[in-house]
């Protein structure tokens, strides 16, 4: 019975639209086993975190992503909590392919339909496998494969006993930096109206180059590290668009939400069933009130989309950095209240005064940013309403030439 199931599933394995469509770019035009990838990277390999749907491994240079992967029929049949926290084929297909469109924006001529754009805002993808992924080895013989430095969790097939071929893509990129998450309170407030803006130019860019939506902007998806050049450049059509850096760039990654058009394909996941329970109508108003902001952000971006994945809708891309502005507001926030009740200042020094005007600065500009964003319908509409009001570009200026 094992063998008969073992043999089934290879076979459904084999014949996945979404599998075969992930030969036309993986590295190798057949899986590959863990210790390829392990000696290609020097055993320097760390595990950084997991999220809901893959893990992620690094060395100073490059990150790696590992999805679980299975094929659609299976998961279209079995109702399991894994499930949710595996991906088909074609859905980890167009994630990598979304990830490498957006890369190739930091090309310094990435033409689309006769126009030129560039921006650094997304890591570089280098390339791509399909990795060879045995639980039952891996519970023998730790920590031979990723799944055994990865956290333990439930997986049906080992519940039952069956072996059964596992396959993950992994994605190789660029290591972008540290989480804004977790150095938000660490970076000065004028960097971080610097992030804001190169994220809201990255995301017009990628809106008009690739009718790209992010989906899923959250601060844990948002990364910075530090950079030498006092400005960012970006390329839109025959437009510079110049970003004092003070400091820092951003990049942004996880497209597994992400929707995005390249020669009239259109790579997204559907989502219809994750979001089935964001309409709002149901829950109570003591339920709202605990919810997160991230939580309202996803409700909004459901009811702009109203399950039609496929479409193109940059209102999501304002909804998400509405929740940026609201993380980084928060942060200044709580430093201004910090500062006002702190008995030193009175006596602080000129560069602590700075800093505290600075921060309500930006504080006040973040407020002005919140009273015009939610009519703004793209990235590039907000992006508009910055440049032609003095007083919304005062700070950190973006200059066009």
């Amino acid at each position: 019975m094992e063998n008969f199931f073992a043999s089934t599933f290879e076979s459904i394995i084999n014949n996945d639209f979404g599998r075969l469509k992930m030969f036309e770019v993986i590295k190798f035009k057949s899986p590959v086993q863990f210790d390829t990838i392990l000696a290609k990277y020097n055993d320097e390999l760390q595990h950084i975190g997991s999220g809901s749907y893959a893990d992620v491994y690094g060395t100073k240079i490059y990150i790696l992503k590992s999805i679980r992967l299975m094929p659609q029929v299976l998961m279209n049949r079995i109702q399991s909590s894994t499930i949710s926290r595996t991906t088909s084929y074609l859905d980890a297909f167009n994630e990598f392919q979304i990830s490498w469109l957006l890369s190739k924006l930091q090309q310094k001529k990435f033409t689309v339909k006769n126009q030129t754009y560039g921006c650094q805002i997304f890591p570089k993808v280098i390339c791509c496998y399909l990795l060879n992924d045995n639980n039952q080895i891996v519970k023998q013989k730790p920590p031979k494969t990723f799944s055994a430095i990865e956290s333990i969790r439930f997986d049906i097939f080992d519940d039952f006993f069956l072996k059964v071929p596992r396959e993950n893509l992994i994605i190789v990129m660029e290591n972008g930096g540290r989480l804004l998450s977790d150095v938000i309170d660490q970076i000065n407030s004028l960097a971080l109206i610097s992030i804001l803006k190169q994220i809201i130019v990255g995301m017009m860019i990628a809106e008009f180059a690739l009718e790209f939506e992010h989906r899923d902007l959250h601060s844990g998806n948002i990364l910075v590290k530090d950079y030498k050049h006092a400005t960012i450049k970006c390329q839109l059509n025959k437009k510079s668009i110049l970003i004092p850096s003070h400091g820092y760039q951003v990049k942004l990654i996880d497209t597994t939400f992400s929707r995005l058009k390249y020669k009239d394909v259109v790579y997204f996941k559907d989502m219809t069933s994750l979001f089935e329970n964001f309409d709002g109508e149901e829950s109570g108003n003591k339920e709202k009130a605990k919810r997160k902001m991230q939580d309202f952000i996803y409700e909004q971006m459901a009811q702009t989309i109203k399950n039609d994945w496929s479409e193109f809708f940059p209102k999501t891309n304002v909804l998400w950095i509405k929740y940026v502005i609201y993380k980084l507001q928060k942060s200044l926030s709580n430093r201004i209240k910090m500062n006002r009740t702190d008995h030193r200042i009175s006596s602080a020094n000129e560069q602590n005064k700075r800093t505290l005007s600075n921060e309500m600065a930006a504080h006040r500009l973040m407020e002005e940013y919140n009273q015009i964003i939610d009519k703004c319908s793209s990235s590039y509409d907000f992006f508009r309403n910055i440049i032609n009001r003095p007083s919304l570009n005062n700070l950190v200026p973006i200059m066009i030439l």
